[in-house]
Order: structure tokens, then C-alpha cells, then sequence
């Protein structure tokens, strides 16, 4: 190995460098290099402290100071959670049935929550719009393999 022959610009560690290779800043590592130039570190726009970005696409130094900006939902305990499960609890509670609400299935495992005026119609979750049913009469239905009509606000009839 050869002898040192220069000193690192940012931490002052002596390395070896060809003369071709000197320059009026040298370092030891990539890491030295970007620390020099600013390169990972940024400063967040919330509370102007510097941070080492883990992306490139990072703007804030923390997830608190990314929420401390927000503007619209306002995230809580209560709002967080599993929506399709809130909504299947409301219509239990509301109608307690104990499988699919397509009439004539008894699949009763696990279910969807379907509209049947879509949302970007401008149908919403509520009583009425909203139903429980199985995973497959749900593919089917997206897939417009099948149409279904609504007798109740609790029942759904296959058509044809």
C-alpha cells in the first residue's frame, strides 16, 4: 500500500491520490464528498432542521412535522382504522344478517362492501347504496359478468 500523500477535505483522514487525481478538494469517501456538498442532507420546511434524506423525494424530517402542515383530513384514533369494516359493522347493526345480502346465496366468510351507484356516479357509502356481499358475486358484478337489481335496502336480485 502507499503512503498517504493528501488530506481529506472534510475530515482531515490521510489518503493516497495519483497526482493526476489531486484537487483543491479531496476526500477520502463518497460519503466525505456528500457531506461537503450538502448531497442527502436537507432542511425541512416545518422546524428548519437539517436532516439526512432516506429519498430523494423526502421533504420533511419527520412523519410529525409532514402532518403538522396538512391541509383536509385531520387524521384521529377514530377516523384511522379498516373502512370496509366499519361499514360492514353499520349495516350488521342495521339489518343483522348472516350471509351474502344477494338473494338465494349463503356464503357467509368474509364479504365486500358493494354500491350500487358507483362512486364515480356520486354514490356514497350509506343504507341503501351500500351492501354486504360475497367476493365472488362482487367480482362478477365489477366484471359486468352479472347485473343485479335492489328489492330492499337489504337485497339484491340477480337479473336474468
Amino acid at each position: 500500500m502507499k503512503e498517504p500523500n493528501i488530506q481529506c477535505h472534510t475530515c482531515g483522514k490521510r489518503v493516497f491520490r495519483k497526482p493526476s487525481q489531486q484537487k483543491t478538494q479531496n476526500f477520502c469517501s463518497v460519503n466525505c464528498l456528500h457531506v461537503c456538498r450538502g448531497i442527502g442532507s436537507k432542511t425541512c420546511p416545518q422546524c428548519q432542521k437539517s436532516f439526512k434524506a432516506e429519498k430523494r423525494s423526502s421533504k420533511f424530517c419527520s412523519r410529525e412535522c409532514s402532518n403538522a402542515g396538512r391541509i383536509g383530513i385531520k387524521y384521529t384514533k377514530e377516523s384511522c382504522g379498516n373502512m370496509s369494516r366499519k361499514r360492514l359493522e353499520t349495516l350488521k347493526k342495521e339489518f343483522q344478517f348472516d350471509t351474502c345480502m344477494i338473494e338465494g346465496c349463503s356464503y357467509n366468510r368474509t364479504y365486500d362492501i358493494h354500491r350500487v351507484i358507483e362512486g364515480k356516479n356520486g354514490g356514497e357509502y350509506k343504507i341503501g347504496n351500500m351492501f354486504a356481499i360475497c367476493p365472488c358475486h362482487h367480482a362478477e358484478i365489477t366484471r359486468k359478468i352479472i347485473e343485479v337489481e335492489k328489492v330492499d335496502d337489504k337485497t339484491l336480485r340477480i337479473l336474468g
